[in-house]
């Protein structure tokens, strides 16, 4: 996912693709899985309560595993989707149309994989031009110079996304 690399805006992107976002399905295959993982602690220790004497045991430890470590990601996942989903709508609603101009291209690794450090400069009517700095993928439109769409929260000019 792109994110900001060092201080700056921070993109409403949900993959390593510039301009990436997933849609209401995607949201929803989220969500299921999210489910799945909340619900699997609690379905392990019904199953824990009814083991058999040999069986309780490691039954509790496994249970108490994924209660504990799976849940908790579970709940994270789903709150970080779901304000990943209020921004984008945030933005579809009261984002002001803007350019962002490329002003640096840099070689980075992120997060084990090949990528790129992007500098953009954000302009546009109705707020004050600020730079950002996020991490992507490389690709053929990201050269010092390029122009990309993009549309800027007039609020909190921090949260932007790049549209092609």
């Amino acid at each position: 996912m792109p994110y900001p690399v060092e201080s700056g805006g921070l993109l409403e992107m949900t993959s390593m693709r510039l301009g990436a976002r997933h849609g209401p399905i995607g949201s929803l295959f989220v969500y299921l899985c999210c489910l799945l993982m909340i619900g699997a602690g609690p379905a392990l220790v019904v199953l824990a309560l009814n083991a058999g004497e040999g069986e309780r045991l490691p039954a509790w430890i496994g249970a108490m595993v994924v209660l504990l470590i799976i849940l908790p990601s579970g709940l994270w996942f789903g709150a970080s989707t779901a304000v990943a989903r209020h921004r984008q709508r945030r933005l579809d609603i009261a984002g002001l149309p803007a350019v962002a101009e490329i002003i640096a291209v840099e070689d980075k690794d992120i997060d084990g994989e090949s990528g790129v450090k992007v500098t953009l400069r954000l302009t546009g009517p109705g707020f004050e031009p600020f730079d950002a700095v996020v991490g992507c993928r490389p690709e053929d439109v990201l050269v010092v110079g390029g122009h990309l769409h993009a549309l800027v929260d007039p609020d909190a000019r921090k949260y932007f996304t790049i549209r092609r």
